[in-house]
């Protein structure tokens, strides 16, 4: 392999190093919003080593057919260590504002289909159904009154 190979191939397991700091950010965040029981948290977490080892699979397929050199493992530690020193942070906060966004959105669904949906209908089954319960009250009515317990001694 000559030098420019694996000049490419290095860049390469930085930039994959450089994803697995991302997908490592967004799991951290996923995982502190939501808090899963101990085994589905261990299942999280065999998950993610799951989709590490996927991307680095492909990062290595990429660069050079899945050969593992020295320099492999300086790059995806570099890209790593490069990603938390300068970007971590940002992508966090980037993170962070699009969990909010999905959250606003699917609360503003909810509200939609709760007022958009779920209350006519609510509302057109009461106005069908309100014969059968009127009719059921006044039977509950003359009901109590026809057969209401006598008190004692009359």
């Amino acid at each position: 392999m000559d030098f420019a190979s694996q000049t490419v191939t290095f860049f390469i397991t930085i930039i994959t190093g450089l994803l697995l700091g991302v997908l490592f950010d967004f799991y951290r965040t996923l995982r502190n919003q939501i808090k899963l029981p101990l085994l589905l948290g261990s299942l999280a977490d065999l998950g993610y080593w799951a989709a590490a080892t996927v991307v680095v699979l492909a990062g290595l397929l990429l660069g050079n057919w899945g050969e593992l050199r020295f320099y492999v493992f300086i790059g995806l530690v570099g890209g790593v260590f490069l990603y938390y020193r300068l970007l971590s942070r940002w992508t966090l906060r980037l993170i962070a504002l699009a969990f909010r966004g999905i959250a606003t959105v699917s609360q503003g669904l909810r509200l939609a289909v709760l007022y958009g949906l779920a209350k006519p209908i609510g509302y057109c089954l009461t106005l069908l159904f309100f014969p059968f319960t009127a009719l059921g009250r006044i039977s509950r009515r003359w009901y109590r009154h026809c057969y209401r317990p006598k008190p004692p001694g009359q």
